[in-house]
Formats: structure tokens, C-alpha cells, sequence
């Protein structure tokens, strides 16, 4: 079996596995069911359609333009695409629809979540990530359940904690993890990053409101 074929199964295979699990146990039935370990594919088993813009072969041929995108709380677990890049922002869209807007790899909007991250300010962010330590203070806005637009201001402070193995999905890497903590007197969040030699976030989990809660997110 060549490299090609073999990325291009285990982006099937992820595909196929978004919706039941993370991302390191559809990675351990792929490389399972292809080297004859783990009984291999199960009899049966339904085949994934496949949605313009998110195939298999697409995936495999373009990993860096993929992430998966998980919300515990709305059962939301899929593969979203870079649609949309302007200077350090990226716009990000999921299999279902819902759009994801990052700064340098922080969260700084939501939209088709509900309850989305109308935008939090991202100045400070990056530095503060690269330096593995310091304090920004962070703008939170949303709407209300009555349409109405909120405004909170919390401060974050930033700490690395050390060096974590990561599985991606698609490759497993040694990554650095910081942790964020944000507080003011009305809102409470902790964010996490993990960051590779370079600064850059190859996983997160990220504060989006406090209806929907949070975005686990890995590039592939």
C-alpha cells in the first residue's frame, strides 16, 4: 500500500469517525483496519457520504487547509475547511455550515452556533502565547436572549505547562501546552493551546459562550 493510498484511507476513515469519537481513537481504527490490526473494518458498516468540499481525497491531498472542529455540548464533531484568509485572520467553515474566525490560530468569532462569540478581542494574544507567559486584557461581546448586544472586559493571564504528545488525527506530534485563564466579576473561562516550535496552535480548546461553551479544535 502506497503513502497516497494510505493518507487518502485514513482521511476516509476520519470523515467516517467525526461524528462517533475523537480524534485518536478514529486514528487507532485506521491504522487498525488497514495493517490487519483491530479486526479491520466492520461487516456492515455504513460508507460515509461524502459533502462537496470535504472528501477524502481532498483532505489527504490538502491536510493544512483541514481542522476538526468539536462542541461537546451541541454533539457537533466534524471536519471544517479554511474558506477565507486575510492577513493573520482565517475564516474556517464546518461540514455543517457553522463558520469559525481565528486570529493567528486564537477564536475571536462564531456564527451557526446558536449561541455564538459575537467577537473577543485578540490584541496581546499571540505575544502573550509565543512568550509562554504574561497578561492581556481581553473585550468579550455577545447578544442576549433579547437580541440585546453585552459587552465584558476580563483579565487573562497565561502559563505554560509543559510538553504534551498530541494525536492530531492524522499524526500524533510533541506539542507545548499553555493555558489561559480569564476572570472578571461576572465571567469565568479557561482556554488552552497547544503549540509546536514555531508558535503556532495546532490544538485548542476555546471559550465560546457560556450557552454553548467550548470549541476543541485540531488542525491535521
Amino acid at each position: 500500500m502506497t503513502y497516497r493510498t494510505l493518507s487518502v484511507a485514513m482521511a476516509a476513515l476520519l470523515l467516517a469517525g467525526c461524528g462517533q469519537g475523537a480524534g485518536d481513537s478514529v486514528a487507532m481504527r485506521v491504522i487498525g483496519s488497514l495493517t490487519g490490526q483491530g479486526g479491520g473494518a466492520r461487516p456492515g458498516a455504513a460508507v460515509p457520504v461524502e459533502t462537496p468540499g470535504f472528501t477524502a481525497q481532498l483532505i489527504a491531498d490538502n491536510p493544512q487547509d483541514f481542522m476538526i472542529a468539536n462542541v461537546p455540548t451541541l454533539g457537533l464533531n466534524q471536519p471544517a475547511r479554511l474558506i477565507r484568509r486575510n492577513g493573520s485572520e482565517e475564516t474556517w467553515q464546518t461540514q455543517g455550515g457553522a463558520t469559525l474566525a481565528f486570529d493567528q490560530g486564537v477564536l475571536v468569532a462564531t456564527r451557526g452556533l446558536i449561541d455564538d462569540l459575537m467577537v473577543i478581542s485578540s490584541a496581546g494574544v499571540p505575544e502573550a502565547l509565543r512568550a509562554r507567559s504574561g497578561s492581556v486584557a481581553r473585550t468579550v461581546e455577545s447578544i442576549d436572549s433579547l437580541d440585546r448586544l453585552s459587552s465584558e472586559t476580563v483579565t487573562c493571564t497565561f502559563t505554560e505547562d509543559g510538553a504534551e504528545t498530541v494525536n492530531l488525527g492524522l499524526r500524533e506530534v510533541t506539542l507545548t501546552k499553555i493555558t489561559e485563564h480569564c476572570a472578571s466579576s461576572k465571567l469565568v473561562f479557561e482556554n488552552a493551546y497547544w503549540l509546536d516550535g514555531s508558535g503556532a496552535i495546532l490544538q485548542s480548546r476555546q471559550f465560546i459562550s457560556a450557552g454553548v461553551g467550548y470549541l476543541q479544535s485540531n488542525r491535521l
